[in-house]
């Protein structure tokens, strides 16, 4: 599995429940604008960012990221 990547199954089980309760899962905002105030945001360093990424149920993992791999 890719480091800081959620799996399929459980990715699909919390999107089922969050549109059980009834979750807008839609984002008014686009991939530029966030990656335009990711760069301003303080937890970065030089061209990368220290990203909260879920990688199992109940279980997250710090992942540094350079702007490019998050404009993939």
């Amino acid at each position: 599995m890719q480091k800081g990547v959620l799996n399929t199954l459980n990715y699909n089980r919390i999107i089922g429940v969050l549109q059980h309760l009834g979750f807008v899962l839609e984002c008014a905002i686009s991939k530029d604008d966030i990656l335009a105030h990711a760069i301003q945001d303080k937890k970065r360093s030089g061209d990368k960012i220290n990203l909260v990424m879920p990688v199992d149920i109940g279980k997250c993992e710090v992942v540094t990221m350079s702007y490019d791999e998050l404009r993939e």
